[in-house]
């Protein structure tokens, strides 16, 4: 007997792309939308990710708030057949299309499902089964997480290529090897040269080095031992290791290794766009299905604190992502008052905004 599968569509794509992807291949897929959700191509964002074809998928645009017109479209599509069965994820669109197409489809072969929100999994609610929460088998990567809310990787060739080995980076963190007043020098000379507009510090000469950073030959090649692509030439890849890149390469090492990520799941340095819009996220990782931020920064103070924490309210609130997604804003210095507890009203603007500032002390929080 063919079967269908019946998705709702909204913002929130994971629960339809995970969904379709436990399920085994259906052979028809119905997705039940409205005009706008099909003016920002959400369901195509859906069906591309679970690569599924044009040629057995319908699309029915309804109006999400009037119970009677759901009916009214389901019908025309003479959905009633006995010899059908139906595999219905009721997780998405609002709670009238639920409750709609419950009612529609329930005197039919049919199998309804729903996805708790805080669980990687779902349960069976028609007909009822006393086997509570299934978990997914299934983990969507990166790439696939993003491309599901309309998100390119506009870099992915490099979001896996950190310029130094875990412990060549882990040995600077514990060290704290960068906090003097050599790279310190560097990061003020590279700010004034920026100054100016169209002004980039792309390399850097080691033969005839600026006479605002004295002493950084000596300490690049022999105090600190790093590797250079040119003995003679910083890149601009090695300039910004240096000035700050190498806390971001530290948590992007330590992330992995703690949850023992592959490649498909983690990305350093990610360039995302969307409808023409660029961002950069630090760290992104995808765990147990959940989408996982992190803003770096080398030190907080009041002022990177809040450009941090608005730059991760933007990218989420403006990318729809997941309810269940997680932001962090991670400091490679403490950021605690003189009672080991992190500045109040930061911490106390952060919770608000479901974001979680980590500093050495609480990194097993990530």
């Amino acid at each position: 007997m063919p079967t269908t599968l019946v998705s709702l569509v909204s913002e929130q794509t994971f629960i339809n792309i995970i969904f379709i992807k436990e399920m085994p291949p259906a052979d028809r897929y119905i997705f039940i939308t409205t005009d706008i959700m099909e003016k920002k191509g959400v369901a195509d964002w859906i069906i591309g990710v679970c690569n599924i074809n044009y040629n057995i998928v319908s699309k029915i645009s309804v109006d999400a708030n009037s119970m009677e017109q759901i009916f009214e479209r389901l019908n025309e599509y003479r959905l009633l057949a006995p010899e059908q069965n139906y595999v219905i994820n009721l997780t998405g669109g609002n709670k009238i299309m639920s409750i709609t197409v419950y009612e529609f489809f329930r005197n039919m072969n049919v199998k309804m499902y729903y996805k708790p929100i805080e669980h990687n999994g779902y349960l069976q609610c028609f007909p009822l089964v006393n086997s509570g929460i299934v978990p997914f088998n299934t983990c969507l990567n990166l790439k696939e997480y993003l491309n599901g809310y309309g998100i390119r990787i506009a870099n992915p060739t490099r979001i896996n290529h950190p310029l130094m080995t875990a412990e060549f980076t882990k040995n600077i963190f514990d060290n704290q090897l960068l906090d003097i007043n050599h790279i310190h020098q560097l990061i003020k000379y590279k700010q004034e040269y920026e100054r100016f507009p169209n002004k980039r510090l792309t390399s850097l000469s080691l033969n005839d080095p600026p006479k605002e950073v004295p002493g950084i030959v000596g300490f690049i090649k022999t105090t600190l031992g790093f590797p250079l692509e040119n003995p003679n030439r910083l890149n601009e890849r090695e300039i910004f290791y240096l000035i700050g890149g190498w806390f971001e390469e530290y948590i992007y090492h330590f992330v992995k290794q703690l949850y023992h990520l592959d490649n498909e799941h983690i990305g350093l340095n990610v360039l995302i766009e969307k409808n023409g819009v660029p961002n950069e996220l630090d760290v992104v990782f995808v765990k147990d299905n959940d989408l996982h931020i992190i803003e770096c920064k080398l030190k907080l103070t009041k002022l990177t604190f809040e450009s941090a924490l608005y730059k991760l309210v933007t990218v989420q609130r403006g990318t729809a992502y997941s309810l269940t997604s997680k932001a962090y804003i991670a400091s490679s210095k403490s950021y605690r008052n003189r009672f080991g507890e992190f500045y109040k009203q930061s911490n106390d603007r952060a919770k608000l905004n479901k974001v979680t500032i980590i500093d050495p002390l609480n990194l097993d929080e990530l």
